[in-house]
């Protein structure tokens, strides 16, 4: 027993070395993303997970932010890097108005719209899906929900399907583990229906974003 104890006075020096050595391993990362990221105009998002909070930055400055009300990863560790937007798949993707081509006589006989009144028919941020999937450039997943809206059945249809996909998460990750493969990781987000609306609307495809786990 006291050879026990001793082994772990030993090792725990050891062991803080080494989590103080990742931790500025870290932020040495982040900080030369940033110093990278800032010398550029264009916008990126910085999402910390710590922080609940997702920044919608420019130049290095925060320009905008959205509250996470809550967040997990699912799988492996998430490693610091640079990642890229991809993709975006919702069970309900917004499409874009059909564009209808019109002769020009049609055109020329259309009477002129009033003063003041905007008649293109385009998407606007309430169009924007709720619950989505953005998919980064290394294969990670940002999964984000916001929480059910409607009548008690949509309610309870939506918790019962949330149910259902975390049983089977689960069973896809034991099973996974079993094999001795690696699961793809996503992270779960969330966020609130219009920030949820807001953030798959402003995240375009080839942004960059830093993840901080």
């Amino acid at each position: 027993m006291r050879a026990y104890f001793l082994l772990i006075i030993l090792l725990f020096p050891q062991v803080l070395m080494a989590n103080e050595l990742a931790d500025l391993q870290s932020t040495n990362f982040f900080l030369k993303s940033e110093l990278k990221l800032a010398k550029s105009t264009k916008l990126y998002m910085y999402i910390d997970l710590p922080g609940k909070v997702i920044l919608f930055k420019a130049g290095g400055v925060a320009v905008k932010q959205l509250p996470i009300d809550d967040s997990h990863v699912v799988g492996t560790f998430v490693a610091p890097m640079l990642r890229t937007l991809s993709g975006k798949k919702a069970e309900k993707q917004p499409k874009r108005p059909e564009v209808k081509i019109t002769t020009e006589a049609e055109i020329l006989s259309a009477p002129l719209p009033a003063p003041g009144v905007d008649t293109l028919d385009a998407l606007e941020i309430d169009d924007m899906p709720e619950i989505y999937q953005l998919v980064l450039d290394d294969g990670l997943s940002l999964v984000v929900t916001a929480p059910p809206t409607g009548d008690l059945k949509t309610k309870v249809t939506r918790y019962w399907r949330d149910a259902v996909q975390a049983v089977q998460d689960r069973y896809h990750s034991l099973l996974l583990k079993m094999r001795g493969e690696t699961e793809i990781p996503r992270i779960v987000l969330s966020l609130s229906g219009p920030d949820a609306r807001q953030f798959y609307w402003s995240f375009d495809e080839g942004m960059t974003c830093l993840i901080k786990n």
